[in-house]
């Protein structure tokens, strides 16, 4: 594995785990590091704008940084299973018959300022049954951010609850099935043309992070909620707190800000904790 792949991660790791700090987006990355063949950060279609560039892109970065070389075979055997390895089935989508492929591309929104661009792409990998088996986070330039596969433990070690989140984690959810849920909860008598917008976005919390984030749902009067897939559970907004940072820098621990065992969502673009409350929902 190389190199630029354990910065990466590194570095998302750290922008989770630190104070964050800045309300103005961090600086892009110069377009010459991204159009200079010799250069790390290349790749062939700098912000792709469709599926075909995205998926050159995701291309170039398996050739380059998980195989090493852009020549010879590309055949990789699969660990099925508990915990596949990721680079593997990276590789295997080269093969002339591969036995996973890519399928839904999602575009998120992004609140996390400490990240340059406003949007980023989620690539679904899935096995032959249809089930998720890696979800591939790009940066809006075409770069890799993250990705990991999907776990299906059934070793009985996990609690329940987590072995329900892998579960739901293994299906794709749609904005379609998000409408479906906002429109049949008992929270309010609504139908499609309420809702103004749904998008898949990511805040700087682990609710609702870079390689898994949430559901924003924006109605037409202005009212705004949220579906998590992992929670399988539909929020409402109970409260803003101001999260602005101190004189120092730095900004408060979100922690003694919230009220605790709250949900939350940590935006740092408006300087704010969104505190959220839970919708009962008929299932």
């Amino acid at each position: 594995m190389k190199s630029i792949k354990f910065i990466a991660v590194l570095v998302l790791i750290f922008l989770f785990c630190l104070p964050a700090m800045g309300e103005k987006r961090a600086k892009r990355m110069e377009m010459k590091e991204l159009t200079d063949p010799k250069s790390h950060h290349y790749v062939p279609y700098p912000y792709p704008k469709n599926r075909t560039e995205i998926i050159a892109d995701l291309v170039h970065y398996i050739k380059r940084y998980v195989i090493g070389t852009d020549e010879g075979s590309y055949e990789a055997s699969i660990d099925i299973g508990v915990g596949p390895d990721p680079d593997k089935i990276l590789v295997d989508l080269l093969n002339p018959q591969p036995a996973y492929k890519i399928a839904e591309i999602f575009k998120v929104k992004n609140r996390i300022a400490q990240i340059p661009d406003d949007y980023s792409w989620i690539i679904i990998i899935k096995d032959g049954d249809g089930n998720v088996v890696l979800r591939f986070a790009m940066f809006a330039n075409g770069l890799m951010a993250i990705y990991g596969p999907e776990i299906m433990d059934d070793s009985g070690v996990a609690s329940p609850e987590l072995r329900a989140i892998h579960e739901r984690r293994r299906k794709v959810v749609t904005e379609a099935d998000v409408r479906n849920i906002l429109v049949e909860s008992p929270l309010r008598s609504t139908d499609q043309n309420e809702i103004k917008k749904v998008q898949l976005t990511s805040f700087h919390c682990q609710m609702a992070n870079f390689q898994y984030p949430i559901w924003e749902i924006k109605m037409a009067d202005g009212t705004v909620y949220y579906y998590s897939q992992n929670r399988d559970m539909l929020f409402s907004v109970d409260n803003r707190i101001k999260w602005a940072k101190k004189k120092e820098g730095y900004r408060p621990d979100s922690t003694a800000l919230v009220p605790r065992s709250s949900l939350y969502l940590a935006d740092t673009l408006n300087d704010e904790l969104v505190v959220l409350k839970e919708i009962p929902r008929n299932k």
